[in-house]
Protein backbone atom coordinates (compact mmCIF):
# COMPACT_ATOMS: atom_id res chain seq x y z
CA UNK A 1 0.00 0.00 0.00
CA UNK A 2 2.99 2.22 0.38
CA UNK A 3 5.62 1.73 -2.33
CA UNK A 4 4.04 4.25 -4.35
CA UNK A 5 4.92 6.59 -1.38
CA UNK A 6 8.80 5.33 -1.18
CA UNK A 7 9.08 5.77 -4.87
CA UNK A 8 7.81 9.39 -4.93
CA UNK A 9 10.26 9.57 -1.80
CA UNK A 10 13.44 7.86 -3.99
CA UNK A 11 12.56 9.86 -6.95
CA UNK A 12 13.16 12.90 -4.81
CA UNK A 13 16.05 12.15 -2.95
CA UNK A 14 18.43 10.48 -6.40
CA UNK A 15 16.11 13.55 -8.25
CA UNK A 16 15.99 11.07 -11.63
CA UNK A 17 13.41 8.93 -12.78
CA UNK A 18 13.17 5.17 -12.26
CA UNK A 19 14.54 3.72 -15.86
CA UNK A 20 13.96 -0.31 -14.45
CA UNK A 21 12.22 -2.45 -11.97
CA UNK A 22 12.77 -5.62 -10.44
CA UNK A 23 10.30 -6.95 -8.02
CA UNK A 24 9.33 -9.56 -5.96
CA UNK A 25 5.82 -9.23 -5.09
CA UNK A 26 3.50 -12.05 -2.84
CA UNK A 27 -0.07 -11.79 -1.67
CA UNK A 28 -0.94 -10.32 2.00
CA UNK A 29 -1.75 -13.30 3.90
CA UNK A 30 -4.48 -12.91 6.36
CA UNK A 31 -7.26 -9.86 5.88
CA UNK A 32 -6.27 -6.66 4.08
CA UNK A 33 -7.20 -3.82 6.70
CA UNK A 34 -8.45 -2.14 3.58
CA UNK A 35 -10.68 -4.37 2.87
CA UNK A 36 -11.32 -7.03 0.16
CA UNK A 37 -11.62 -4.70 -2.51
CA UNK A 38 -7.79 -4.12 -2.38
CA UNK A 39 -4.83 -5.80 -3.19
CA UNK A 40 -1.73 -4.94 -1.40
CA UNK A 41 1.03 -6.97 -2.33
CA UNK A 42 4.19 -7.56 -0.28
CA UNK A 43 7.79 -8.27 -0.91
CA UNK A 44 10.50 -6.20 -2.39
CA UNK A 45 11.35 -4.66 -5.19
CA UNK A 46 14.71 -2.74 -7.05
CA UNK A 47 15.02 0.37 -8.83
CA UNK A 48 17.37 1.78 -10.65
CA UNK A 49 17.84 5.59 -11.62
CA UNK A 50 18.88 7.48 -14.30
CA UNK A 51 22.05 8.65 -12.62
CA UNK A 52 22.90 4.94 -11.80
CA UNK A 53 21.29 5.10 -8.18
CA UNK A 54 19.45 2.01 -6.97
CA UNK A 55 16.86 2.04 -4.38
CA UNK A 56 15.70 -1.54 -2.52
CA UNK A 57 12.27 -1.10 -1.05
CA UNK A 58 11.34 -3.85 1.23
CA UNK A 59 7.79 -4.03 2.43
CA UNK A 60 7.44 -8.04 3.08
CA UNK A 61 5.12 -9.28 5.94
CA UNK A 62 8.37 -10.27 7.71
CA UNK A 63 9.02 -6.74 8.31
CA UNK A 64 7.76 -5.73 11.27
CA UNK A 65 4.82 -3.28 10.93
CA UNK A 66 6.19 0.26 11.19
CA UNK A 67 9.83 -1.10 10.99
CA UNK A 68 10.36 -0.42 7.08
CA UNK A 69 13.76 -0.02 5.59
CA UNK A 70 14.56 1.83 2.44
CA UNK A 71 17.85 1.72 1.58
CA UNK A 72 19.68 4.55 -1.49
CA UNK A 73 22.92 2.90 -3.23
CA UNK A 74 24.81 5.90 -5.60
CA UNK A 75 28.46 6.13 -6.66
CA UNK A 76 28.61 8.83 -4.21
CA UNK A 77 27.65 6.21 -0.99
CA UNK A 78 24.99 4.60 0.45
CA UNK A 79 21.77 6.16 2.64
CA UNK A 80 19.43 4.05 4.93
CA UNK A 81 16.41 4.98 6.35
CA UNK A 82 15.23 2.97 9.28
CA UNK A 83 11.41 4.19 9.89
CA UNK A 84 10.97 2.15 13.53
CA UNK A 85 14.60 3.98 14.88
CA UNK A 86 13.08 7.19 13.07
CA UNK A 87 16.76 7.46 12.02
CA UNK A 88 18.58 7.50 8.33
CA UNK A 89 22.84 6.55 8.21
CA UNK A 90 24.85 8.36 5.43
CA UNK A 91 27.69 6.07 4.62
CA UNK A 92 30.19 8.23 2.17
CA UNK A 93 32.13 6.81 -0.26
CA UNK A 94 35.08 6.81 1.90
CA UNK A 95 33.16 4.41 4.16
CA UNK A 96 32.44 7.43 6.59
CA UNK A 97 29.26 6.66 8.57
CA UNK A 98 26.66 9.49 10.20
CA UNK A 99 23.49 8.82 11.63
CA UNK A 100 20.73 11.27 11.99
CA UNK A 101 17.71 11.41 13.85
CA UNK A 102 14.51 11.89 11.89
CA UNK A 103 13.65 15.75 11.67
CA UNK A 104 9.96 15.38 13.21
CA UNK A 105 8.26 12.03 14.12
CA UNK A 106 7.52 9.53 10.80
CA UNK A 107 3.93 9.79 11.99
CA UNK A 108 0.67 9.98 10.00
CA UNK A 109 -1.00 12.99 11.50
CA UNK A 110 1.78 14.78 11.73
CA UNK A 111 3.15 14.17 8.31
CA UNK A 112 -0.30 14.74 6.65
CA UNK A 113 -0.23 18.09 8.45
CA UNK A 114 3.01 19.54 7.05
CA UNK A 115 1.41 18.03 3.91
CA UNK A 116 -1.39 20.17 3.85
CA UNK A 117 0.44 23.03 4.98
CA UNK A 118 3.11 22.83 2.75
CA UNK A 119 0.34 22.82 -0.09
CA UNK A 120 -1.56 25.73 1.28
CA UNK A 121 1.39 27.99 2.06
CA UNK A 122 4.28 26.76 -0.14
CA UNK A 123 4.12 28.53 -4.05
CA UNK A 124 4.95 24.44 -4.94
CA UNK A 125 3.54 20.53 -3.79
CA UNK A 126 6.30 18.23 -3.15
CA UNK A 127 4.73 15.51 -5.75
CA UNK A 128 3.13 16.89 -8.84
CA UNK A 129 0.59 14.43 -10.76
CA UNK A 130 3.68 13.96 -13.24
CA UNK A 131 5.49 12.52 -10.04
CA UNK A 132 1.89 10.47 -9.46
CA UNK A 133 1.69 9.08 -12.89
CA UNK A 134 6.01 8.04 -12.14
CA UNK A 135 5.21 6.39 -9.37
CA UNK A 136 2.15 4.67 -10.30
CA UNK A 137 4.01 3.30 -13.61
CA UNK A 138 7.12 1.58 -11.09
CA UNK A 139 4.36 -0.01 -9.24
CA UNK A 140 2.67 -1.57 -12.25
CA UNK A 141 6.42 -2.57 -13.55
CA UNK A 142 6.95 -4.07 -10.51
CA UNK A 143 3.98 -6.25 -10.66
CA UNK A 144 4.91 -7.05 -14.36
CA UNK A 145 8.70 -8.17 -13.03
CA UNK A 146 6.55 -10.59 -9.97
CA UNK A 147 4.37 -11.51 -12.55
CA UNK A 148 7.24 -12.67 -14.68
CA UNK A 149 9.29 -14.53 -12.15
CA UNK A 150 11.21 -11.40 -10.75
CA UNK A 151 12.62 -9.98 -14.44
CA UNK A 152 13.94 -6.81 -14.98
CA UNK A 153 11.15 -4.49 -16.39
CA UNK A 154 12.45 -1.04 -18.42
CA UNK A 155 10.48 2.37 -18.61
CA UNK A 156 8.78 3.11 -19.64
CA UNK A 157 6.52 1.41 -19.86
CA UNK A 158 5.14 -0.03 -23.58
CA UNK A 159 1.00 0.63 -24.03
CA UNK A 160 0.18 -2.92 -23.05
CA UNK A 161 2.11 -3.21 -20.07
CA UNK A 162 1.04 0.40 -18.91
CA UNK A 163 -3.13 -0.38 -19.26
CA UNK A 164 -2.56 -3.41 -16.61
CA UNK A 165 -5.65 -3.17 -14.36
CA UNK A 166 -4.81 -2.72 -10.97
CA UNK A 167 -6.63 -2.69 -7.59
CA UNK A 168 -4.77 -0.96 -5.11
CA UNK A 169 -6.39 2.77 -5.54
Amino acid sequence: MLGSHYVDFCRMIVRGDAVDVTARLGPRTGENQRGAEFEDPTGNLTVTFTGGERAFIDFGEDVPRGDSVVTIRGDEGLIVIEENKEVWTLRGRSGRTWTFPFAAAFRPAPIALRVVYGGLAEDMMACNGEDALAALEVVKAALHSSSDGSRVVTLPLDAAQASLPTRFA
